[in-house]
This record gives C-alpha cells, sequence and structure tokens, in this order.
C-alpha cells in the first residue's frame, strides 16, 4: 500500500520552481496545487495543501515586499481569498498598508483584517497566530484617519472574537480605556 502511495506521487515532486513565480498566474498555480512530494536530506514528505498555501503566500510576500503599486497587491490579495481562507492573507495586507496605509480601507483588506481577528487570539495558523498576525499588520493600518476611525468601531461588534480582540488592540495602543461587558 505505502509503494502505491508513493508511486502516485512521483509526478508531483516539490521543488522550488512552484514556489518562485513571478506573476499573478504563477501564484494562483501555486495555491491551486493539492499535493507536494518534497524531498531533501535524503527524506520525503507529502505537503498537505495548508502547508503549500503557507509557503505559497510565504514566496508571495517575499516578492511583493519592495511593491508600492497597491492594485498589483490587491490583486494578490484577491487570489489569496479565493485559494485559502481569507485570513491567510494577512501577511500580503501587512505588505499593502506599508506601501499605502490608506489601501487598507479597501474592502478587499478590511474583510481579510476582519477575518484575521474573528478567531480566538490563540486559534492557530500554519505557523503562528493570525491574532498576532493581524495586530502588526492593524497598527501600521491605524496610520490612516479612516481606517483608525472604522477599527474603533469593531470594538462594539456582533461578533464576540472581534469584539474582544479589537478591544484588546485599542486598549493596548491606548486608544480606548475599556472595553464592554460580556452581555
Amino acid at each position: 500500500m505505502k509503494l502505491f502511495f508513493l508511486i502516485a506521487f512521483v509526478g508531483v515532486t516539490a521543488n522550488a520552481s512552484i514556489f518562485e513565480f513571478k506573476d499573478l498566474k504563477g501564484y494562483e498555480k501555486c495555491l491551486k496545487q493539492d499535493h507536494l512530494l518534497e524531498k531533501g536530506a535524503g527524506e520525503e514528505r507529502i505537503l498537505r495543501p495548508v502547508e503549500i498555501q503557507r509557503r505559497c503566500v510565504e514566496s508571495a510576500v517575499k516578492h511583493l515586499k519592495a511593491e508600492k503599486d497597491k492594485k498589483k497587491i490587491l490583486d494578490f490579495i484577491k487570489i489569496t481569498k479565493r485559494g485559502t481562507g481569507h485570513e491567510n492573507a494577512i501577511e500580503l495586507v501587512g505588505v499593502l498598508a506599508t506601501a499605502d496605509a490608506k489601501a487598507c480601507n479597501e474592502m478587499e483588506a478590511y474583510e481579510v483584517i476582519r477575518k484575521a481577528i474573528s478567531h480566538p487570539k490563540d486559534y492557530p495558523s500554519v505557523i503562528d497566530s493570525y491574532y498576532e498576525d493581524a495586530k502588526a499588520v492593524i497598527k501600521n493600518c491605524m496610520k490612516d484617519a479612516e481606517f483608525k476611525k472604522d477599527f474603533i468601531e469593531e470594538k462594539d461588534s456582533s461578533d464576540s472574537y472581534i469584539a474582544d480582540n479589537a478591544c484588546a488592540m485599542l486598549m493596548e495602543q491606548k486608544l480606548i480605556k475599556e472595553c464592554r461587558k460580556g452581555e
């Protein structure tokens, strides 16, 4: 049975090239991979979709790090939202916020931020907590007055995780003094 399983994956050996895309088409192809066989140091292991997607996003972040064209970054965010969970695009929203904090108000970006804080603080992503990633992004987005105003309203969200997480972040930044009590 194990031999058959390995034979089935012979044609999908992971090499660095799948993660070295140069454009949206390559990125989308990367996100759509459902399995890869990674070989290295005499070992082989199968990468599952969530691992592949995380590495694709990491590569996109590196690819776009110096990008200033918010439309191009937003296109990568849109592709990410189509190919994986919205919250997995939080680091790309961070790239967008670095390029232009006003762009955090774009619906594509704001939806990612809300999704990333709609979980418990310790809700794990593949590597880290979405909360911690979102916290860093939100801090950068707060440079824009319109975003700050909108985000302050999130402390009153009907979604308890969003309300609690927004409130904690706002208190940490000393933008509010207290959070609403549980209802």
